[in-house]
């Protein structure tokens, strides 16, 4: 959807990208930041993704106008809440025209706060400081949530679920309970014929059924062994 035209541009660390079509505006963002983060500007919501395109593991967090030529502000969010590279990455939307449905409309296209022109400086450095912790946060979660889970279903991952076999089995007694293998039958010429995007939807779709039958049993477990392989761990009545 946009060009891969890219400049040269090296971002390293701790970086805020300021997209502005401003550049008083953006040189202000940038002082404020400057000594805290490292900071890269884009003049137009276009150059925005063509950095993040190339770049985006290293962008702490975006500071992003809203009214800009060629791409605004809401089709830059449109893209970053699409794109699961870029999905985590906060945004700070910086503009001049706050009111309710503004804010409103930012927020459910994305974005995580919402700043008035011009900027306060220890307004802009507390949200952006905000943002950032709260986008680490919740990353570290996501990191030990797949310590234990498969990150396409949200099942248990086979670690997990085996840990939960050995937990239970010393609670009670093993020969009540029944473990059961279940994979995907020609999973493989699926995934081939349509594609592993949507070999992925049916694996979540076939995940999702697995967990709904598992819990109409007592004291189960259901986990994504590898690949079409699901297991399930139940009280055998």
């Amino acid at each position: 959807p946009y060009t891969t035209l890219f400049r040269s541009t090296q971002i390293q660390g701790n970086t805020v990208l300021v997209v502005d079509d401003q550049a008083v505006n953006r040189m202000i963002a940038c002082k404020i930041l400057s000594g805290q983060y490292n900071t890269v500007e884009a003049s137009d919501g276009q150059e925005a993704l063509e950095i993040l395109e190339k770049d985006y593991e290293s962008i702490s967090a975006v500071i992003l106008d809203l009214i800009m030529p060629g791409y605004d502000g809401y089709t830059v969010l449109r893209f970053m809440k699409n794109d699961t590279r870029f999905s985590k990455i906060p945004v700070l939307i910086m503009t001049g025209d706050v009111d309710w449905k503004t804010e409103k409309k930012c927020l459910e296209s994305g974005a995580w706060d919402i700043i008035a022109k011009p900027v306060n400086k220890d307004s802009l450095k507390l949200r952006i400081e905000n943002i950032v912790g709260r986008s680490r946060y919740d990353a570290q979660k996501y990191e030990q949530f797949l310590a234990e889970h498969d990150g396409l279903t949200g099942l248990y991952n086979r670690t997990k679920f085996f840990q939960e076999i050995r937990k239970r089995g010393l609670q009670s007694h093993i020969s009540e309970y029944a473990v059961l293998h279940v994979d995907i039958d020609r999973f493989r010429l699926y995934n081939s014929f349509f594609g592993e995007k949507e070999g992925d939807r049916l694996l979540v779709y076939f995940g999702n059924l697995m967990k709904e039958y598992a819990a109409k049993m007592k004291d189960s477990v259901v986990c994504r062994m590898e690949a079409d392989v699901f297991g399930v761990f139940c009280k055998y009545d």
